[in-house]
């Protein structure tokens, strides 16, 4: 673990000189594995003497009361020596035992740790539900909606706004206002503490989270990509997408490029968490899988946040395309990128504290003209 988090933080370590402290950390902890992995070759050296030894007493107490035997004429010396030879035999797979012995204890306590995952009582939101959601999305509507992570302060506190086909929302507002957390709450990776989340006039929690989540496709800030062919990320909501379907995706979202400059193309592995491309690449592979997956509910959380300005105003384009006739909710913090959207919810401390299009809420000289203000210069 220790080893696996100074290998990805690696650029970090070094910006902030902690190779020492990353050193004394893998000591230690190399130490306490070292010290386990001696006991445990202790305990298992000794099993062997400890059966040879007590073997070697029964075997001296066969040969003490069978001597006595042969001696007293009640059996013969063929007898007698057949049986030690049979016995003796039975010294391997006795000392067999004692290694197998140790490794099923140390299976027993593998299998603890396993059985504690498996046995783990399944989360309610991952349970709750037997209706399909069907593939039509008229409106995603939040009413009076509270949540709180682990019962602390609550995140949101009332939050109430509606989406309409083919609307495009957009989040705004300062860190830790809410906006993610509304973003996680709709595809039902968390339960709400309080209130409800509709679609199409029903609650979330009456549909299966499988067909919940197969009509949301979801593009976050920071994208994961699995070790896998550039083909099979973009299709991983569609598994069944033919190539020709991926390479448009690719082409609408500004990424055909890049991957036909790959070694292999769609073909070429991007190694673990896509660490063989660029930030900008990631996320253009995030975008046309959202842009395959077709979902009826769009959800883009910073979309573009790691692309150029070129490259920014090309997704975007591929972006309004994808956005027709799709209930979009959007979080930016460039509020450049939601100028035309068709409600601007601006957030602060878990509530909803404006809403109205852009030349609304500028008018109103409230928070979020604030904000306009700090990246403008002007309202």
């Amino acid at each position: 673990k220790v080893l696996l988090e100074a290998f990805s933080g690696i650029e970090v370590v070094k910006s902030f000189g902690t190779e020492e402290r990353e050193l004394k950390r893998f000591r230690a902890e190399g130490e306490t594995v070292l010290y386990y992995t001696l006991k445990r070759s202790r305990i298992n050296s000794a099993t062997a003497p400890i059966l040879e030894f007590l073997a070697s007493f029964g075997v001296a107490a066969v040969i003490w009361y069978g001597g006595n035997r042969v001696i007293s004429g009640a059996i013969t010396p063929g007898d007698f020596f057949a049986f030690l030879s049979a016995l003796l035999m039975l010294g391997e797979p006795i000392r067999s035992i004692g290694n197998v012995n140790n490794k099923i204890q140390q299976a027993i306590a593998a299998s603890e740790r396993v059985f504690e995952i498996i046995d783990a009582p399944s989360d309610p939101c991952e349970t709750v539900g037997d209706k399909e959601l069907g593939p039509e999305v008229e409106k995603v509507a939040f009413e009076n909606v509270r949540f709180s992570y682990n019962t602390r302060e609550e995140v949101l506190k009332g939050v109430s706004f509606e989406a309409k086909k083919g609307e495009m929302i957009a989040l705004v507002g300062e860190s830790g206002a809410g906006k993610s957390t509304i973003m996680k709450l709709l595809p039902r990776f968390y339960g709400i503490t309080g209130g409800s989340i509709k679609i199409n006039g029903e609650d979330t929690r009456s549909f299966t989270a499988k067909s919940l989540r197969s009509r949301i496709a979801i593009v976050n800030q920071s994208t994961f990509l699995f070790d896998d062919t550039v083909h099979n990320n973009i299709a991983l909501g569609r598994p069944t997408a033919t190539r020709e379907e991926v390479v448009a995706a690719a082409r609408a979202a500004n990424a055909l490029k890049f991957i036909e400059e790959l070694p292999k193309g769609f073909d070429t592995l991007v190694g673990e968490r896509g660490d063989t491309l660029s930030g900008g690449q990631k996320q253009r592979i995030a975008i046309a899988r959202a842009i395959l997956m077709n979902s009826p509910i769009l959800m883009l959380d910073e979309a573009t946040s790691a692309l150029d300005s070129e490259s920014e105003k090309e997704i975007q384009a591929a972006l309004s395309e994808l956005m027709k006739g799709k209930t979009t909710l959007v979080i930016a913090h460039r509020l450049s990128t939601i100028l035309h959207a068709d409600r601007i919810i601006f957030m602060k401390n878990g509530e909803v504290a404006e809403v109205g299009t852009h030349d609304e809420l500028t008018a109103r000289d409230g928070d979020y003209a604030r904000l306009c203000r700090i990246q403008f210069g002007s309202a």
